[in-house]
């Protein structure tokens, strides 16, 4: 019988998150514009994806999720965290995912906000499938204002602190 036991392959838990795709909001050359460089713009985005993780790997409710989790950063070195989730996560596993995540420092940029998101799983939740992050604090600001925003100007209106 145990042989047979060695033979089954290992449980693994899921992880607590897990970045399918980082998608960035803005083009290119205007993300590229607004940072000193790519690099450290990527290196951010990776410390981010690992904070990410981290910030909820000892929560107790460990649902499986999806859905976009949305970074923006503007000038004096601030970020701020929307979540778009096509499953809810529990309130507390949010806050914890937001606070973990803002307190990255994050990269120097000018000129306006810089967006980017991740296409989401959380313990092996399915990640989202649309291409582009809606959360509800943005919609409601866009049927507000009664016009298609960019998403930077978007972020800037809701980011008023």
């Amino acid at each position: 019988m145990w042989p047979l036991l060695a033979a089954l392959p290992a449980a693994r838990a899921a992880e607590p998150f897990t970045n399918a795709a980082t998608v960035l909001l803005q083009p290119d050359a205007l993300m590229l514009a607004r940072v000193d460089s790519a690099a450290a713009l990527a290196a951010y985005i990776k410390q981010v994806e690992a904070a990410a993780g981290a910030s909820i790997a000892g929560v107790f409710q460990r649902k499986p999720a999806g859905g976009f989790v949305v970074v923006a950063v503007k000038p004096g070195l601030r970020s701020r965290v929307w979540l778009d989730l096509d499953t809810p996560l529990p309130l507390a596993t949010q806050n914890a995912l937001r606070a973990g995540i803002e307190a990255v420092p994050p990269p120097a940029v000018k000129d306006g906000v810089v967006v980017f998101a991740f296409k989401a799983s959380f313990w092996g939740g399915r990640p989202p499938t649309r291409g582009a992050p809606a959360p509800e604090e943005w919609k409601a600001e866009a049927a507000r204002v009664g016009a298609k925003l960019e998403v930077g100007d978007l972020v800037a209106r809701l980011w008023t602190d």
